[in-house]
C-alpha cells in the first residue's frame, strides 16, 4: 500500500488506503477543517469521521459523529486562563 494524493483541493492523504478507517478531526469548523471533513466524508475508505467542536454544526452525513466539547472543562482546575496555539483563546 502506498500513500495517495486526494483529489480536489490538493491535500495529500497521508493515510494508507485501507477499508474501514476512522478519522478524528479537531478544528473541523475552520477553513482547512471544513474542507478536510468534506474530503473525509466523501472518501469511501473512512467508515466514521468524529469531529470535536465548541458548538453544534450541520454537516449532513451518516458516518459523521459530532462531539460538542467545552474545551475549558479540562483546564479549569489547572489554570485561570488557557491559550491554544491552534485556535482562539479558550
Amino acid at each position: 500500500m502506498s500513500p495517495v494524493k486526494a483529489s480536489g483541493s490538493g491535500y495529500v492523504n497521508l493515510c494508507l488506503k485501507q477499508k474501514s478507517m476512522k478519522a478524528l478531526v479537531i478544528g473541523a469548523t475552520g477553513a482547512v477543517g471544513k474542507d478536510l471533513v468534506q474530503q473525509l466524508l466523501a472518501d469511501d475508505s473512512f467508515e466514521r469521521v468524529d469531529i470535536f467542536v465548541r458548538r453544534e454544526v450541520k454537516f449532513p452525513a451518516e458516518k459523521l459523529v459530532v462531539h460538542v466539547v467545552d474545551w475549558m472543562m479540562p483546564f479549569r482546575s489547572l489554570a485561570s486562563r488557557a491559550v491554544s496555539s491552534f485556535g482562539p483563546l479558550l
